[in-house]
């Protein structure tokens, strides 16, 4: 890591980060404290370096021992810095003096004092320590993470603790809001010390009266699968958490048939992203084996984005349905005018071959590109998510295919009659009034499903698609055209019509338009409000009786919340994943990619800015940028310095469904925060030293 000075004409000086943006967040601390990094390097050359992983949660680095009074007896040293709880448990003293390196037993009382009040300010903390390594050691190079604890190899003493604050950017609070309106749940699990994943929880809106309490790692590895199935749902925030934590949430979340997504950038996420649902990397911050392991890579790195998609799924899938409900109503409409004007054996048919393949193959299809482009409606993001059995094909479209096909007809073949016996028009106006009135019912219709359960009449139906006023004026245009012009209305069948027909071809379609209107209000204020809940009401108690007489004929057991389990004929259950597994099942799971020594993260240049005017902050490993904070899609949660992972959990299919979990990098903040998508609604930081994740559910 490095700070590189660029001096531009309009600028005296400026720094640009090289490196993890925690590393980052130190150097520029010893400049501003007035220290001379490049001349501390070489006053302290390294001999060997200890990389972080999520075990042990710190790294170091070795050096010959600058302090002359202790060479003789410690000739080498070791600079570290890590987790405060976990390194302070492996320290046998504190440092009294700097200059002569003079100590005393460590006070662990006062630490952890000390390390809880910089956690509950919501500052992501990390202890730095001196090893001293003894004259008998002879290979230094040996060192591993887990040689810091045998004090006959190196003697640690606490130096102090540094805490690191990158806020929540609001742009993430405001995602995790909207997700928890859309009915997600935003988790997060991170690997920072619980004060500190609290006090961001709380910035977040993570805590409410359903969820206070927080879980550690170590609670976590402790409970059987039940116990995690119930702590699951009524948790948001797990802290000091491990890679196989992460699987044992996931896990949790589908035995309870929610639709997992795991969000990740390491290579420790990859079990987890598997086992998911929808396993989603980070595109900028992931690593090679998290993006093979998961199914979507999310390119930005931002959680917001999850929460974005969610939106923008919900919208694809609102378009399809308003084209399925649109569409066949019209087109049955086309064939039953002709068919019941034969069944009432009028004297000529209302629509010839060549019209029906006209409105058909022309207005049709035109008035669907203005559905399918139609933006989301405002209150997609305040519904819950739908099962993910549902169909595009549902109750609506079978009452409208015959309410809105039923009015259809009757308007164009009442608009026939009005024109042809009562009026006494020829047979070519009639046909034209009747053409007219079945496309200009097209265009009215058409307009209602733009807004599928809520009113069509309101504001945003004039500016909210303009698409939908051009596909509107080129079918009306082509009619006109057709109309008029000589030769060309010989060939549809029509011919010219006057003020009083066109009356008629205006009133009939707003008619349809009024009455649709009016079923929705009825549909809003009396089936939503009143029906259905006690439809569902008496669907639960006939569904619990059928469940006692199966059990009581010894075929079946009852199943939980009533529900109907499928038999299967063979195998085990697609959502009954085995207990949660150790670490030893989590290394069993990682692809062979996984299977290789980790080394510290590569440089990544990012602007470095001080606490004071920086927009965003510097962070660890893996980062995304969120509400001032990184946010990485897997691992960390929306604190500072740590990974973030969001999970949603919800019956909902789509892009980002209802369960999420999302590890979330910092590239911007000191390690400090982590984002979470969104979503894929909550938004941390993550750190390169700590394995944090953030969970929508």
């Amino acid at each position: 890591m490095d700070l590189l000075p660029l001096t531009p004409r309009h600028q005296t000086k400026r720094y640009v980060p090289v490196g993890p943006p925690t590393e980052v967040c130190f150097v520029t601390l010893a400049e501003k404290l007035g220290m001379n990094v490049t001349d501390e390097r070489s006053r302290y050359p390294r001999i060997h370096a200890v990389p972080f992983d999520s075990e042990h949660k710190f790294n170091a680095t070795l050096h010959a021992n600058p302090y002359p009074l202790l060479a003789e007896e410690y000739p080498y040293v070791a600079f570290v810095k890590g987790a405060p709880d976990r390194l302070l448990a492996k320290c046998t003293a504190e440092l009294v003096s700097a200059d002569d390196v003079i100590t005393r037993d460590v006070d662990s009382e006062f630490w952890k004092r000390e390390i809880s009040y910089f956690g509950s300010k919501g500052l992501r903390c990390l202890a730095f320590c001196l090893g001293l390594i003894p004259k008998d050691v002879k290979d230094v190079k040996e060192f591993r993470a887990g040689t810091f604890g045998d004090t006959s190899k190196v003697k640690l003493v606490m130096c102090g603790i540094v805490g690191i604050m990158d806020p929540p950017r609001e742009e993430c609070i405001v995602a995790i809001r909207e997700a928890h309106q859309a009915g997600i749940q935003v988790k997060m699990i991170t690997g920072d010390h619980p004060d500190t994943a609290l006090a961001i929880g709380k910035m977040l809106g993570l805590l409410d009266s359903g969820h206070q309490r927080h879980y550690t790692g170590v609670e976590l590895d402790a409970m059987t699968p039940q116990e995690l199935d119930a702590c699951i749902k009524h948790c948001n925030i797990f802290a000091r958490t491990s890679p196989a934590n992460k699987l044992q949430i996931v896990q949790a979340l589908k035995r309870d048939n929610q639709v997992s997504c795991m969000t990740g950038d390491g290579t420790n996420d990859a079990p987890a992203l598997r086992a998911a649902d929808i396993g989603v990397a980070m595109g900028i911050t992931g690593t090679d084996v998290a993006k093979e392991a998961a199914k979507m890579i999310l390119v930005d790195d931002n959680f917001a984005s999850i929460v974005t998609a969610v939106k923008e799924g919900r919208k694809v899938w609102d378009n399809l349905v308003k084209i399925i409900v649109f569409n066949n109503p019209v087109n049955f409409a086309q064939g039953f005018s002709v068919l019941f004007a034969l069944i009432l054996q009028f004297s000529s048919i209302p629509l010839t071959t060549v019209q029906v393949l006209y409105v058909n193959l022309v207005t049709s299809v035109t008035l669907e590109i203005m559905l399918a482009l139609e933006p989301p409606e405002p209150e997609v993001m305040t519904r819950p998510p739908r099962p993910p059995s549902q169909s595009l094909v549902g109750p609506l479209f079978y009452w409208r295919l015959v309410f809105v096909c039923s009015i259809v007809v009757i308007v164009v073949l009442g608009g026939f009659v009005w024109s042809y016996s009562a009026l006494k028009y020829t047979l070519d106006q009639s046909r034209t009034v009747a053409v007219s009135v079945l496309i200009f019912c097209q265009i009215t219709y058409g307009f209602s499903c733009r807004f599928l359960y809520s009113s069509a009449i309101r504001k945003e139906i004039f500016y909210g698609n303009p698409v939908a006023w051009l596909c509107a004026f080129i079918v009306f245009a082509l009619q006109v055209f057709l109309i008029y012009t000589p030769g060309v209305n010989e060939f549809f069948g029509m011919a010219p019509i006057d003020g009083p027909l066109w009356g008629i071809c205006f009133l009939l379609p707003t008619v349809v338009f009024i009455v649709v209107e009016l079923e929705k209000l009825i549909h809003r204020r009396l089936v939503l409000v009143y029906l259905q809940p006690h439809v569902k009401h008496y669907e639960r108690k006939i569904v619990h009786a059928y469940n006692r007489v199966m059990c009581c004929w010894g075929k079946k057991t009852p199943t939980k919340q009533g529900s109907l389990k499928k038999h299967k004929s063979s195998g085990e259950s697609k959502n009954s994943p085995k207990a949660a597994s150790g670490p030893a099942d989590v290394e069993a799971q990682l692809p062979k990619e996984a299977n290789v020594e980790l080394q510290p993260t590569s440089s990544i240049p990012m602007p470095v800015k001080t606490t004071e005017d920086r927009p965003q902050k510097l962070d660890g490993e893996k980062s995304t940028t969120v509400n001032g904070h990184a946010a990485e899609i897997s691992n960390n949660h929306p604190s500072s310095g740590t990974k973030t992972s969001h999970t949603t959990a919800s019956g909902e299919e789509e892009n980002i469904s209802k369960t999420i979990m999302t590890t979330a990098t910092t590239t911007t903040v000191p390690d400090q925060q982590r984002p979470l998508g969104e979503e894929a609604a909550g938004a941390v930081t993550k750190s390169d030293h700590t394995d944090d994740k953030l969970a929508i559910v």
